[in-house]
């Protein structure tokens, strides 16, 4: 057997489990890496900030620009301010110690924001490059990576890998409840007696286990439509040929019951005539149906009929002591191409009898 069907679950299943993977590799990366970043509106309000900074501290006004920066913690709720880079606060919140201990002052709104920064400092250049609007990311202005993470994760690491899975057991269990499901539409209808039914040429060009269990199918139900069939006809024949001797054998007892005697010898020889009629019939039948439901494998072989006569003749004197049999036999009488097994059933060499002349 090829396991076809074997391969091609291991294949789908192999496929499947690696494009799973490959898939929740990608979109988990590519996920992270949009909801990383600043909206655009965030990043043209924080621009819009900066360059209201920029302008203030150009007109050297920085009475109006720390009450901007005053304005815009007040705002967002978080805090804001304008550095030098020498860390000189110009306006604005003050500067925690994190800002001295660190290479950078802030991240810019084109960065890429990272889940472990809880919140991040945004830097925007004004006017000098020595001069920075620095403000710690508001909450509302948060990349959707710190909103959703959790979501995206169980979305992506469970939910979708959850549905591909079902997707591809379901297609699995299309392709093998498909025949499947032939063969028991086909049973039941052979079990209601519809015994030309066969499933093999509806599965198509399929050469898989379910194809070859197709096959089995199709020849037991092919076997046992011949055995039903073949049963029904010995039925059917075995009644029509009983009617007859049956009703001469009512005759002959009805012509008993008359108690005429003239007729009383020929009636029981009637009765007995007949009675042996039905009884080479019914052996007859109960030949043909060992030969049509078993089947046999017979040899074939050359033999010798006398053999097999004298056997019958040794079997005759025995079931019959008060007679005589003196069989006239000839010296062999070959037979080809038969089997002992076949000629040696009861009944069935009275129909072999051989060219010669026998006195018995």
């Amino acid at each position: 057997m090829k396991r076809s069907l074997l391969w091609k679950l291991c294949l789908v299943v192999g496929i499947g489990a690696v494009l799973l993977l490959y898939l929740v590799s990608q979109l988990s990366t590519r996920a992270q890496e949009q909801m990383s970043y600043l909206s655009e509106e965030h990043k043209q309000q924080l621009s819009a900030y900066a360059q209201s900074a920029q302008q203030l501290y150009i007109d050297n006004d920085l009475e109006q620009l720390a009450q901007l920066m005053r304005d815009i913690q007040q705002r967002e709720d978080s805090w804001a301010a304008v550095v030098k880079s020498d860390l000189q606060s110009i306006a604005g919140g003050e500067l925690s110690n994190k800002f001295y201990q660190s290479y950078g002052i802030g991240r810019g709104i084109q960065w890429k924001l990272h889940s472990w920064l809880v919140k991040p400092v945004m830097e925007i250049d004004i006017s000098e490059r020595n001069v920075h609007f620095l403000i710690q990311l508001p909450d509302r202005m948060r990349p959707s990576i710190f909103q959703y993470m959790g979501f995206t994760h169980l979305l992506l690491h469970l939910v979708l890998p959850l549905i591909l899975l079902t997707a591809i057991s379901f297609m699995l269990y299309l392709h093998i409840n498909s025949p499947l499901r032939q063969l028991q539409i086909a049973t039941r209808q052979f079990s209601e007696g519809r015994f030309d039914v066969r499933v093999r040429g509806l599965m198509g060009n399929r050469t898989d286990e379910l194809a070859e269990l197709a096959s089995t199918f199709d020849k037991m139900a092919a076997r046992i439509s011949d055995l039903i069939t073949n049963q029904r006809q010995l039925i059917s024949d075995l009644s029509h040929e009983l009617r007859t001797p049956l009703t001469r054998l009512d005759i002959a007892v009805a012509t008993l019951k008359g108690g005429q005697e003239p007729s009383s010898d020929a009636a029981i020889a009637r009765v007995e005539r007949e009675s042996e009629e039905i009884r080479k019939l019914v052996e007859d039948t109960l030949a043909l149906a060992w030969l049509e439901n078993e089947r046999p494998s017979l040899t074939q072989e050359d033999l010798d009929l006398v053999d097999l006569l004298d056997v019958v003749v040794e079997d005759a004197r025995f079931e019959f002591p008060d007679r005589r049999i003196e069989p006239d036999l000839p010296e062999s009488a070959p037979v080809s191409h038969s089997t002992h097994r076949a000629l040696g059933q009861d009944g069935s060499y009275t129909h072999l009898t051989p060219p010669t002349k026998r006195n018995v």
